[in-house]
């Protein structure tokens, strides 16, 4: 089958940002575990934090695709992954980051508003401001 869904990543300070576009499908799920592989190379500390940003409310997985993202979350707890803001626009996504995230060791928090989440992510330690997300949240409205 083909890729549906993708995951764009970029890195900011020590902080790992990702925008969902799409729903993930099983193949797509393997696309970005394979970027993130290569993404792991770049990383800038041992330990880190990522902010996923899944406002689109069409941004979901298909079930095929939790198992593959389940197994690239414990790859990335394993290269530091510690703190992981999710911010959704769906009750249907908070769902999934729950179930994504469970049992990973990584501490997860769902939000439904970005300066929250960047908020939180500051109190654990790491360095992000809203300013450092302008260039990829207005990609992302763009697009």
């Amino acid at each position: 089958m083909k890729a549906h869904g993708a995951i764009h990543y970029q890195w900011i300070n020590n902080v790992l940002v990702s925008v969902s576009e799409g729903d993930l499908n099983a193949e797509g799920a393997d696309e970005v575990g394979r970027e993130f592989a290569a993404l792991m190379a770049a990383k800038p500390q041992a330990e880190w934090a990522a902010l996923s940003l899944n406002q689109r409310s069409q941004s979901l997985l298909t079930p095929q695709a939790i198992e593959p993202l389940r197994a690239f979350l414990g790859y990335a707890a394993a290269q530091g992954m510690r703190h992981s803001a999710n911010v959704n626009a769906s009750s249907v996504q908070d769902a999934i980051a729950e179930t994504l995230f469970d049992g990973m060791g990584i501490e997860q928090r769902v939000f439904h508003d970005l300066e929250a989440a960047v908020s939180w992510l500051q109190d654990c330690g790491y360095s992000l401001s809203l300013s450092d997300l302008g260039q990829l949240l207005s990609r992302d409205s763009a697009e």
